[in-house]
């Protein structure tokens, strides 16, 4: 009777290190997975960062530059609006200039204006471009700009049609 009380009092070591390679697998495991799972959530957030950005900055100039009736300036770095306010084709205190620009380093979007400057944040390399040299006769801009989205570079096009006179 001594033997079979022995045998039932307690575990091997063998089983107590099996037990703990188990349970060292599973840690692992679980600990793989919180890896993955904040690696993808910090992707996720980045996209919809980028995504919320590239709407903002769209529906923005794409008011602007619909609402304009020319570009009264183009230079490398970015562009003037001219709104003409009560449509008589005459700079006069109904006219608003609006001035969309890069910074020096082409990393950001410069919007201002009477009263306002708001600045819109992304990766690189913003290009302006017009479909006609003549500014007179511009009726598409097009701004380009890069972003970097999981590593991988992605070009972005905002392109819009003003709505004012060619003359």
């Amino acid at each position: 009777m001594d033997v079979k009380r022995k045998k039932r009092r307690g575990f091997t070591i063998v089983e107590l290190l099996v037990a703990l390679m188990v349970a060292s697998i599973i840690l692992a495991a679980a600990a793989t997975m919180a890896g993955a799972l904040s690696a993808g959530k910090t992707a996720n957030d980045q996209v919809s960062r980028n995504g919320a950005y590239l709407l903002q900055l769209q529906t923005r100039l794409s008011d602007l530059i619909m609402r304009a009736n020319r570009v009264a300036g183009i230079d490398s770095q970015g562009l003037t609006l001219w709104l003409d306010k009560n449509n008589n084709g005459l700079p006069d205190i109904a006219t608003e200039y609006v001035y969309v620009r890069t910074s020096a380093t082409r990393d950001w979007v410069i919007i201002s204006g009477t009263g306002f400057q708001e600045n819109y944040k992304q990766s690189s390399n913003v290009q302006f471009y017009l479909d006609n040299a003549d500014k007179a006769l511009v009726k598409h801009i097009t701004v380009q700009f890069n972003m970097v989205e999981n590593g991988v570079t992605q070009t972005y096009s905002i392109s819009c049609t003003l709505r004012g006179k060619t003359n």
